[in-house]
């Protein structure tokens, strides 16, 4: 099966303050040999647009 035909895959790490969550992911992006990214929740939350949110505060 070609890279383009495979089914994307998606790891939830999910723990409290470290529990290394962080540390395993960036294991399994050294050992894996399919390409992983990183994005933490932060990163994530920062890209969402806060205009027009309810309650939400502008940056």
């Amino acid at each position: 099966m070609r890279d383009a035909e495979r089914p994307g895959r998606v790891i939830f790490l999910n723990g409290t303050s470290s529990a290394g969550k962080t540390t395993l992911a960036r294991a399994i992006q050294d050992t894996s040999a399919t390409p992983f990214v990183h994005w933490g929740v932060d990163t994530l939350f920062a890209a969402v647009p806060r205009t027009g949110a309810a309650g939400a505060t502008a940056r």
